[in-house]
C-alpha cells in the first residue's frame, strides 16, 4: 500500500497476497501476468470493494484482464489522486530459456519512489527509494545487490520475498522445475524434512 494525502494505491495483488483486506483503494498498479502478481480473485475482492478504482498495466497484462471482464488500462505516464507515475521496462527477467518471457512494468511514482516488478531495469532517474525484489526463480542476491547498487536510492525496502515462506517453498519454488528439467530427461524429486532418496 502507497498513501499521499487520501490517495491510496496497491502494487501487483497477487496469490501471495491473499487475506489481505487493503480497504480503500484509488489505483492498482500491476507489473505483469504472473498469478504471484495478478490474482483475478482478490482483483475482483478489491474492485467489489472500490468500484472506481483504476487499473494500470502494460498491454498483455491489459489483454488479459479483458477476457476476465476487467477494465485497465496501459500509458505511458499517468496520475491517480496525488501521485504521478510513469511506466518503464518491457521484459521480465529471464527465468530460464525454455520459459517464455512475459511483459513486465516498472513504476516510478511521484518521482522518488521505483517498483521494478520483476525485472532489473534501471529507472533512468534519480531515485529516492527502490522497492527491491529478492527472491524468485529468475533472481539472486548478486544480481540484485548488484541492481540496487546501479540505482543508487536513498534507501530500499524488501520486496518480492514470498518464496521464501511455506506457500512459496510448496509453490514455484517446487512446480518450476517440472517445466525444464523433464526436457533434458532429468527426474524432479522433491523431499520434505526427513525424507531421503537411494541412488
Amino acid at each position: 500500500m502507497i498513501e499521499q494525502g487520501t490517495t491510496r494505491i496497491i502494487t501487483d495483488p497477487g496469490s501471495f497476497n491473499m487475506g489481505l483486506d487493503v480497504g480503500k483503494v484509488d489505483g492498482i498498479l500491476i507489473s505483469h501476468e504472473h498469478q504471484d502478481h495478478v490474482d483475478f480473485g482478490l482483483l475482483r475482492k478489491i474492485l467489489e470493494q472500490n468500484p472506481g478504482s483504476l487499473i494500470y498495466s502494460n498491454p498483455a497484462v491489459c489483454d488479459m484482464l479483458a477476457k476476465e471482464s476487467i477494465n485497465a488500462t496501459s500509458q505511458a505516464e499517468f496520475a491517480i489522486g496525488e501521485f504521478s507515475i510513469k511506466a518503464v521496462g518491457e521484459y521480465h527477467e529471464l527465468i530460464h530459456q525454455d520459459l517464455p518471457r512475459v511483459k513486465n512494468s516498472g513504476f516510478i511514482i511521484n518521482n522518488k519512489l521505483y517498483f521494478p516488478g520483476d525485472s532489473y531495469t534501471l529507472p533512468g532517474q534519480e531515485i529516492e527509494l527502490l522497492a527491491l525484489p529478492v527472491g524468485g526463480p529468475w533472481l539472486n542476491f548478486k544480481d540484485a545487490f548488484n541492481f540496487a547498487i546501479a540505482v543508487k536510492p536513498n534507501k530500499v525496502i524488501v520486496i518480492h520475498d514470498g518464496m521464501y515462506n511455506e506457500q512459496g517453498l510448496s509453490g514455484y519454488v517446487t512446480a518450476l522445475p517440472k517445466f525444464v528439467l523433464p526436457k533434458y530427461g532429468i527426474e524432479l524429486t522433491i523431499l520434505k524434512p526427513g525424507e531421503s532418496i537411494e541412488i
